[in-house]
């Protein structure tokens, strides 16, 4: 009985993929800032800021209303501070967050969607300085969020997605381990929010603008 249970569900389970099409976007950056001050005797090193991330995300569209995937996040950041010694500080990171997208109203070319993700990222840090290099801080943390979103249709096979952080429910909780004089210390932190703010919604800074290609 058991193994015809977990048959059909198996089965179930490969048709619905099989008749799912596919969604994939994603963000990525450089950046490098830097230079030098000159006073006319001496040129001096500014302290220079090298950034570089990577944000793919894929999944499947379900049905018209329901799409569900994953996004992978990796990033690294190098600071350099001019000086004797040099000291240069490296952080990466490195997550992903499973998430699921409903669509709840549809009009014409556009969608109304809520959007619901939970992620988990680590990240760890050194500081090299006079050719010797110290383990920093370790960071593992645990977030949960949903959302609402508008999205527009392009083309059959590309949708442009606007987050609105106006509107917001999360939690998040973030374990810091670091070695002081020989002992392992952790630093717990945890928060929650949830709340509108109308009075923004129309800066930049709460709206987040991108893209998914279907196939």
């Amino acid at each position: 009985m058991k193994k015809t249970v977990f048959l059909i569900i198996f089965l179930v389970a490969s048709a619905a993929i099989s008749n799912a099409q596919y969604f994939a976007g994603g963000s990525f950056g450089f950046s490098t800032d830097g230079g030098s001050i000159d006073d006319g005797t001496t040129e001096t090193e500014k302290t220079s800021l090298t950034t570089f991330n990577l944000y793919p995300k894929a999944g499947y569209i379900m049905s018209d209303d329901l799409w569900v995937g994953m996004q992978i996040g990796f990033g690294i950041q190098k600071d350099k501070t001019p000086g004797a010694p040099e000291v240069i500080d490296r952080t990466t990171q490195f997550g992903f967050m499973p998430f699921a997208r409903y669509y709840a109203l549809r009009h014409n070319k556009f969608a109304l969607f809520a959007q619901g993700q939970v992620g988990i990222g680590f990240s760890s840090s050194e500081t090299e300085s006079g050719g010797t290099t110290v383990d920093g801080p370790k960071d593992t943390g645990i977030s949960f969020s949903v959302f609402p979103g508008l999205s527009f249709d392009i083309s059959d096979k590309v949708t442009l997605e606007a987050q609105i952080n106006g509107f917001n429910l999360g939690y998040s909780y973030t374990a810091t381990k670091s070695d002081v004089a020989g002992t392992e210390v952790k630093d717990k932190s945890t928060s929650f929010g949830f709340g509108a703010d109308l009075d923004n919604i129309l800066t930049t800074g709460f709206i987040t603008i991108g893209a998914s290609i279907k196939f």
